[in-house]
């Protein structure tokens, strides 16, 4: 759905993206407890919008087919990577620290993705 929008939107489809990214991190530091509705849906809307904004300004298939099949399978590793990696970090590891350093991290994300949406304005 990601591959044949990009030619509709403009750069700040990357601010929006950034602001997302702000949102996923700050309720995965708030309350890291989610339904997996709420999971599938934040990758999702992750997932569109991060090809939106790699492509953006590209009409479809202008780029060779190699790069959206990169795009395509490069982004949905990382974002299904770095859920799953800490989903079984806080599952195997029981310690309470462990918990407070995967928040920590989440909020640290949010923290750097606010410092350049106000230096993006």
């Amino acid at each position: 759905m990601g591959v044949p929008l990009p030619a509709l939107v403009n750069v700040t489809i990357i601010l929006i993206y950034l602001l997302i990214g702000v949102v996923v991190a700050l309720t995965a530091a708030l309350a890291p407890q989610r339904r997996i509705i709420e999971i599938k849906v934040f990758a999702l809307v992750l997932g569109i919008v991060s090809m939106l904004s790699a492509l953006e300004g590209h009409e479809l298939f202008e780029l060779p087919f190699a790069i959206y099949l990169g795009l395509i399978f490069g982004l949905n590793l990382v974002l299904a990577a770095t859920a799953n990696i800490s989903g079984l970090i806080l599952n195997t590891l029981k310690a309470k620290w462990v918990k407070i350093a995967i928040r920590a991290i989440s909020l640290w994300t949010v923290a750097i993705g606010i410092l350049i949406c106000a230096l993006s304005l």
